[in-house]
């Protein structure tokens, strides 16, 4: 079986698609010969066989919906849908003409993954007062078994 790339899809939108999971890039990795991280182009054909779908119920959907989703984007596209949504990207002052080159602006970082990634390479946690935290377990019995 084939499916044909559209403008934009990555390897991960093809295999949700194709084969209703994102696990299943690495069904298409195998296949093609290509790398997780390679940039698909578009009208470029990839191969599957039936045995490589893991979730035809998802797949069935996409298919019957006709959804297609297309979520490779640069910055520049990211900024321009923060700013049609109404989402405010953060004002930065102009650069001096004398200073240097400032490095490329990065997407937000979600405080949950770079708290995780904190604790991962164990670093302490950075204090954020935007963030409440509310205990869930009250006593010991359920800290030992939750």
């Amino acid at each position: 079986m084939e499916i044909t790339v559209k403008d934009r899809q990555t390897l991960l939108d093809i295999a949700i698609i194709a084969l209703g999971s994102a696990a299943g890039v690495f069904a298409f990795v195998r296949r093609n010969g290509i790398s997780l991280t390679d940039k698909l182009t578009d009208g470029q054909v990839l191969e599957y066989d039936a045995a490589d779908i893991i979730a035809p119920t998802i797949r069935g959907t996409y298919d019957v919906r006709g959804l297609s989703p297309a979520t490779d984007m640069d910055l520049l596209e990211y900024r321009y849908l923060l700013t049609q949504t109404g989402t405010k990207w953060p004002n930065k002052p102009p650069r001096p003409a004398h200073a240097p080159e400032a490095p490329a602006a990065k997407l937000p970082i979600d405080p949950l993954e770079e708290a995780l990634a904190d604790v991962i390479a164990g670093r302490p946690p950075k204090e954020n007062t935007e963030i409440h935290l509310t205990r869930i377990f009250q006593n010991p019995f359920d800290d030992t078994f939750a």
